[in-house]
């Protein structure tokens, strides 16, 4: 009974190998061949070629052999490359590798070339000639050589662009099986085949796509959605036509609301029109705006929080980015890191958003941050849909954009935005105001130069108009930044911090010798003050230990700094407890290395630190003409000081209760000349400061209604009770004295 059921075995796998069947393609996502496609292509035809000829005599085939199946091969040896492959197949699967390896030399003495290699891929599947080159196949080196070499000539017919362009031919053929046939050798391409497909439609010139392009668009799945959105980007009218009418004509769920954002916005022409209504029937019904915007959005977020899970992740080339063309007419294809193909759903996600009809709440705010980031980042200038260009010229709309780029820390995107709100400073509004001086915290030196830039303007207008006391709320933090714009460098800035000397001079010189401008600290005492003041600081090196603290609380207090909220930190240590480790590695922005880095560990070091840097350039020309406004303010502020310098009484110490509560009443008294109140709002800072909080509690927190009561409508008095109250929350602990204006 045994000897009968091997027998059968034996005479239906050879029945297959001498009958002629139709091949399968190989699925490009690494699935396995179907049993049921009947593909036709010249390829996929068993091919005897090679120089060489194949001799039972050649097989050394061993007398003592029990298997039926195995004596049956060596009796009756396969003549053709895809029968080669089946018996490749066959004894992988039995995991006799002794014959494995017998079949694979015998492939190699009939020859391999780009043809018989996609023949025998197509016959068994790409999967098992790969499961040869794993540590579980028992082969040798020459044997996985072998294997190897297969699936890269197999690989480069796949992708060769003539079999491509005969492939999409095909695919315009009348008869069913040629087109079958055509659209499996551009499934099996994978990417280039994705590329070659919509680069066809997008040529000048071309045919709209026959019916099984449409279906292939469905069934290449997400790589060919991501692809098509690239694609849809094109400026040319035709070529999106073409691109519409491949989505229309796919019917595939998953491009519906792509669909519905594009239809949305300006209809172009009369083929729009007919497409949009051949959407509808075919969907059905069409989708509810609400409903589409409230899906996009959703996508929008889910976009977003995963691309920030990834986002600082060392994975090179884990993924794949389409790039449209700058004559927008072709797509390519190129590797990158997971956070930058994450990246391109989050853009896609946006445009679907932007293109929706309610362009005006915050959720357009957040994709308008995105699309601003994507532009910034790679250089491209897009006209959007309808009134949402002139939304960005309304301070209000501006101002949601900048929130959303600082919610999402999307630092390219609060560089562009805050020039555009740099640019409402006659009047300025208060959010305006707002939104700048919360600039000047930024941890990005171009987000912080460009509101300090548009606060100086704001103030040379208003004293060019009359009013020369203009006073704000955060004017001593733009004393600040001006500070900084005077010393800017054409030279990157480092920091090196450590108790060692000489690992801190090892470093200096191997940053020195890649034109670094490095300058060194040996306590933690000088290296804060000068990361709250002086020039951007490209990055910190931590050298070691530091004395007086540990390297965790070191890297939070430099985080706590204006030039070190974003500044990428290198950590350089021998050894790190559990608990160090631990927490400095939830800092996305820190790179640990070991001391003492030699040029090789160097180079890798600063690798990691361009990679999550992610921050927009100080362009040598922006330097320039920072630099020159802020010592063009500095010394007008110099010439101001000795014109109107007189000779004053000092005021007396606010050291009681009822003198502290009556420099709030000058403060507040509208009565008074702004000097007058705001140097009432200066005396009681430093008298809480010096004396703590005198005046009762009660009195103290009544202050607040008085800020939110006359605070919108009176901008100055918002101001100075603004100072007054920063100090009242120092002196309770709840804020640092370091942030109060004095």
């Amino acid at each position: 009974m045994r000897l009968l059921w091997i027998s059968s075995i034996v005479a239906l796998f050879f029945g297959g190998i001498n009958s002629p069947s139709p091949t399968v393609a190989q699925d490009p996502f690494g699935d396995a061949p179907g049993d049921n496609v009947n593909a036709l292509s010249e390829m996929a035809s068993p091919s005897g070629g090679g120089a060489n000829k194949l001799d039972a005599s050649d097989l050394n085939g061993d007398v003592f052999e029990r298997s039926a199946v195995v004596k049956s091969l060596l009796a009756r040896p396969p003549k053709s490359h895809a029968d080669l492959a089946r018996a490749v197949q066959l004894m992988a699967r039995v995991k006799r590798w002794e014959e494995v390896s017998r079949w694979l030399k015998a492939i190699d003495k009939l020859g391999i070339d780009e043809r018989s290699a996609a023949t025998m891929v197509d016959q068994v599947g790409g999967k098992t000639f790969q499961s040869l080159l794993g540590a579980m196949a028992q082969l040798e080196a020459s044997d996985k050589a072998i294997a190897k070499k297969i699936l890269d000539l197999a690989n480069q017919q796949r992708i060769n662009p003539e079999s491509l362009r005969k492939h999409l031919a095909n695919m315009r053929s009348q008869g069913q099986a040629v087109r079958i046939a055509g659209f499996r050798g551009i499934q099996s391409a994978g990417y280039p085949g994705i590329a070659a497909m919509l680069n066809e439609l997008m040529s000048a010139d071309a045919v709209q796509p026959s019916p099984i392009m449409c279906e292939a668009l469905g069934k290449l799945h997400q790589p060919a959605k991501d692809a098509w959105k690239v694609a849809m980007r094109t400026p040319h009218k035709d070529a999106r036509l073409n691109l519409l009418i491949l989505a229309v004509g796919s019917k595939d769920p998953k491009y519906n609301l792509d669909l519905h954002a594009i239809f949305s916005s300006e209809l172009e022409d009369d083929n729009w029109v007919s497409l949009k209504n051949a959407w509808i029937q075919a969907t059905g019904n069409a989708i509810a705006s609400n409903t589409a915007f409230e899906q996009s959005n959703a996508k929008l977020e889910t976009a977003l929080a995963e691309y920030r899970k990834v986002r600082w992740e060392d994975d090179a080339n884990t993924g794949i980015r389409w790039i449209l063309s700058d004559d927008g007419r072709s797509l390519s294809s190129m590797e990158c890191r997971n956070a930058e193909q994450q990246w391109e759903s989050v853009v896609s996600a946006a445009d679907n958003v932007i293109l929706s009809s309610q362009p005006t709440n915050r959720d357009s705010a957040v994709a308008m941050a995105v699309k601003l980031q994507h532009h910034a980042v790679h250089g491209i200038h897009e006209q959007y849909p309808g009134s949402l260009e002139t939304l960005l010229d309304r301070f209000e709309y501006a101002c949601l954009v900048w929130d959303a780029a600082v919610t999402y820390d999307l630092a390219y995107a609060q560089s562009v935005v805050i020039q555009r709100i740099g640019r409402f400073i006659e009047p300025m509004p208060l959010p305006v105001q707002d939104r700048l001086v919360a600039a000047l915290n930024s941890g990005y030196a171009p987000v912080r130069y460009a509101a300090a830039a548009g606060l100086m303007q704001y103030i040379q207008l208003e004293e060019s108009n009359g009013n020369p006391q203009v006073s704000f709320r955060g004017r001593s933090r733009l004393d600040q930044v001006v500070e900084e714009m005077t010393k800017l460098s054409l030279r990157r800035r480092v920091l090196i911090v450590g108790g060692s000397s000489s690992l801190r001079s090892h470093m200096r010189t191997l940053l020195e010798e890649n034109s670094f401008e490095v300058e060194e600290h040996a306590s933690a005492a000088t290296l804060i003050p000068a990361c709250k003041k002086g020039t951007t600081i490209d990055s910190i090196y931590l050298v070691a230990q530091v004395l007086e603290v540990d390297l965790v609380q070191l890297a939070q207090r430099i985080r706590a700094t204006p030039s070190g909220a974003t500044a990428p930190i290198s950590v350089l240590a021998d050894s790190l407890s559990n608990r160090e480790l631990e927490l400095l590695q939830k800092d996305p922005r820190t790179v640990l290395g070991s001391i003492p880095p030699e040029g090789e560990g160097l180079v890798e070091i600063l690798r990691q630190v361009r990679l999550i840097q992610q921050s927009p350039t100080l362009e040598e020309t922006d330097q320039i003409v920072w630099k020159d406004l802020a010592i063009q303010f500095r010394n007008q502020a110099a010439q101001r000081l000795i014109a109107t310098r007189r000779p004053t009484l000092t005021p007396p110490l606010a050291d009681t209760p009822l003198l502290q509560k009556d420099l709030i009443l000058r403060a507040l008294n509208k009565e008074l000349s702004l000097p007058e109140r705001e140097q009432a709002s200066q005396i009681f800072v430093q008298s809480v400061r010096q004396f703590g909080l005198l005046m009762s509690s009660e009195s103290a927190d009544a202050q607040y209604d008085v800020y939110n009561d006359r605070g919108p409508n009176e901008p100055e008095t918002r101001v100075l009770l603004g100072r007054i109250l920063d100090a009242i929350e120092a002196s309770r602990g709840k804020k640092d004295w370091s942030s109060v204006s004095p």
